[in-house]
């Protein structure tokens, strides 16, 4: 979640949900943050992160409609591929927190067990 600067685990909740509309209000958000924990400021964070834009201004009786950015919409398709095992979690020090020698216990545990993932995970060849 660091790696693209969210703050929250619902941050990232919200745009698992939001990846597959593919337009939505104010009123979508409200009624998916009924089953996560609620924070009031999490659309507006997700706007100023530039996950989220707003694709159509409201107004005259119209909701304002918003949309995935470029940005947010690459972040989930990354996060999806690499729990499908298409691409690996990065095991460079460069990339990846975990595996800095300064690292906490927690994330040196976190990187043992990324290893682990990407071993049992490794691209296996299509079907097709």
């Amino acid at each position: 979640m660091m790696h693209y600067e969210l703050k929250s685990f619902s941050e990232l909740e919200l745009m698992f949900f939001l990846y597959s509309e593919k337009l939505f209000t104010r009123a979508i958000i409200r009624e998916q943050t009924n089953f996560m924990a609620w924070d009031a400021r999490l659309l507006n964070r997700l706007i100023d992160g530039g996950f989220i834009y707003t694709w159509r201004k409201g107004g005259w009786g119209n909701p304002e409609i918003f949309d995935l950015t470029h940005k947010g919409k690459k972040m989930i398709n990354s996060i999806y591929r690499k729990l499908n095992g298409i691409e690996p979690i990065p095991t460079s020090e460069r990339r990846n927190k975990a595996f800095r020698k300064n690292a906490p216990f927690h994330q040196r545990t976190l990187a043992k067990a990324i290893l682990k993932f990407n071993e049992e995970h490794k691209q296996r060849p299509s079907l097709e």
